[in-house]
């Protein structure tokens, strides 16, 4: 059973896209869809969807879910200014975040038919990225968690790009108990630290390894919202929606040293088409990289993705995240 204060409730849909506990034998059905066109897959997870929507323990998860994105909504000031009802853009998010949740478990399915896969994607200035490829340089392609980023890493790893991935032991885990990342000749796995493991020694490999694969002129694809949660090794002037905030210096730091640009790239879903836009800008370039510290490029980016969360409140499915770990002031 569900305890509406129990932290088991976080589990119910934590990585539900990849390993959903809603599906019963999930993975002896694999075989049956991973070849299958995304309406027949779309049809078998929309009756799993319905049923589990309307179990007593969705129901616990959304008031648990809510109530902490709520807190989050009350704690961003750029947020509040926007004039929105903060309980109906909670909701609002919640049924983003749940729909990104389903959706992505459809997709998961569909990569393995690439024609019908790579169809769902629009990707938006794309000639950025092709323009550095061809003077074979490397970028820092820069994103930030919400709107359903891991799309963005699916999307990747469908494509010919040369990208490293920088992403925690427990993320590759999960990749690769369903794509075998590692068999994927475009791609490079570098690992970062958990929430929950810093550890400084792996820090400074991968900082070592990315700066050899931009050199190699490769795309190195990272999230720069990631908290930083046991250490005090973060910038206390790191802003975001208005408030300070603990964020990683990792793709700051990497970019003055490996003195490359970044690009910023967000998602934009269409839940009805069911069709992601990938959009591509923000470019700090090696000369501005050069100029600036790493905090004033932090907050280059930040207010980047910012202004583009604002365009779109309801894609904010970390709210809960802001308020739990990444705001500096108070204890939460």
């Amino acid at each position: 059973m569900f305890n509406l204060d129990n932290k088991d409730i976080l589990k119910y849909m934590s990585n539900a896209y990849w390993r959903p506990e809603y599906i019963p034998d999930y993975y002896p059905i694999w075989h049956l869809l991973r070849y299958d066109s995304y309406k027949e897959i779309s049809n078998f997870f929309k009756i799993l969807e319905n049923k589990d929507r309307s179990t007593i323990e969705f129901d616990k998860y959304r008031q648990y879910k809510q109530k902490n994105l709520l807190k989050g909504v009350l704690s961003a000031p750029s947020i509040l200014k926007l004039n929105k009802d903060p309980l109906a853009l909670t909701k609002k998010i919640f049924q983003n975040s749940t729909n990104i949740n389903y959706m992505l478990i459809k997709f998961v399915f569909l990569f393995f038919n690439k024609n019908d896969f790579l169809k769902r994607f629009n990707v938006i200035n794309m000639n950025i990225l092709e323009e550095i490829m061809k003077e074979g340089k490397g970028c820092i392609l820069a994103t930030h968690h919400w709107g359903g980023f891991q799309f963005i890493f699916l999307y990747l790893l469908a494509s010919n790009l040369p990208v490293t991935l920088v992403m925690s032991d427990e993320m590759h885990e999960t990749f690769n108990n369903i794509f075998d990342i590692d068999e994927y000749p475009n791609i490079r796995v570098r690992y970062i630290n958990s929430q929950t493991n810093v550890n400084y020694t792996t820090s400074e490999k991968t900082l070592f390894n990315c700066m050899k694969d931009l050199k190699a002129g490769r795309i190195v694809f990272t999230c720069i919202d990631n908290p930083i949660i046991n250490t005090n090794n973060f910038n206390k002037n790191n802003n975001f929606l208005g408030a300070k905030v603990r964020f990683t210096r990792f793709a700051a730091g990497l970019a003055k040293k490996a003195k490359c640009p970044i690009v910023h790239i967000y998602p934009k879903i269409d839940f009805n088409k069911q069709t992601i836009d990938l959009s591509l800008g923000g470019i700090i370039n090696c000369d501005l990289i050069r100029k600036l510290n790493e905090l004033e490029i932090m907050n280059i980016s930040n207010s980047y993705m910012e202004k583009k969360l604002l365009q779109r409140p309801a894609d904010w499915t970390y709210a809960d995240w802001f308020y739990k770990y990444m705001l500096i002031e108070g204890n939460h």
